[in-house]
């Protein structure tokens, strides 16, 4: 039952993220017509904010259960450590950018929009400074396994699972670098008035999903043995009976 569970639960995550980010999207679009409204505001600023965290929360769960199954020896953290430090900066991140869009969406003046843009912006800098760090973390990882002839071999499962989380991780930091540029901008930039470019936030979400839904850990991740229990990253310990 365990086995058939599993895979629904995961699957439902990836579509309640998905689902996110398209009920911010059809406040976006909606909010074309009635750019004043508040309520389509707070629809698209809130769950396009929120929606990209889920992801990258995703991002460290897994990297964590490819370091166990490839050898802890070669992080430079504990593989729950990234999951604990980096959803913990996620949530500074998302408390930064909920507080800013609330202000902006409540302000009576531009002065007050602005002041919610830069804590906005703030926000969004540190989840992007977050990323950048997880990166250099990964790719640590992925070079001291090489080097010692421990990284999963092309075409392996571990290997495809691998390669979702470097999308993954690259769609999310091309999405924080546009924000970023846009909020820079402010209210009135180039960027977040010419729609076209709003593409930078919706393309890099879709290319993160499908290969997270192609690569699903209950198919790429070895199934371990129900009597085996996960003492401490990268060793077991045999149940007792």
């Amino acid at each position: 039952m365990e086995e058939i569970l599993e895979p629904i639960l995961d699957n439902a995550h990836n579509c309640g993220r998905g689902i996110l980010e398209i009920v911010g999207w059809i406040g976006r679009v909606l909010a074309h017509s009635s750019p004043y409204n508040y309520n389509y505001f707070i629809c698209q600023i809130t769950t396009l904010i929120i929606a990209p965290v889920f992801f990258s929360a995703a991002l460290y769960f897994l990297l964590g259960f490819v370091i166990i199954e490839v050898g802890s020896q070669y992080s430079v953290l504990k593989p729950k450590s990234y999951a604990a430090i980096f959803i913990t900066c996620d949530f500074v991140s998302l408390v930064l950018q909920g507080a800013g869009g609330g202000i902006a969406g409540t302000a009576n003046t531009s002065k007050q929009a602005n002041r919610g843009a830069n804590i906005m912006e703030g926000g969004i800098v540190f989840q992007l400074v977050t990323t950048i760090v997880f990166s250099i973390l990964a790719l640590d990882f992925c070079r001291k396994a090489k080097r010692a002839g421990k990284l999963p071999t092309r075409y392996s499962r571990l290997y495809y699972l691998g390669s979702a989380i470097a999308i993954g991780t690259a769609m999310i930091l091309v999405r924080g670098i546009y924000r970023t540029v846009e909020l820079a901008q402010g209210w009135h930039g180039y960027l977040i008035e010419n729609e076209l470019w709003f593409l930078c936030d919706a393309i890099p979400m879709v290319i993160l999903l499908v290969p997270l839904a192609a690569a699903h850990p209950f198919w790429t991740l070895p199934r371990r043995d129900p009597t085996i229990t996960i003492i401490e990253e990268g060793k077991l310990e045999k149940e007792s009976s």
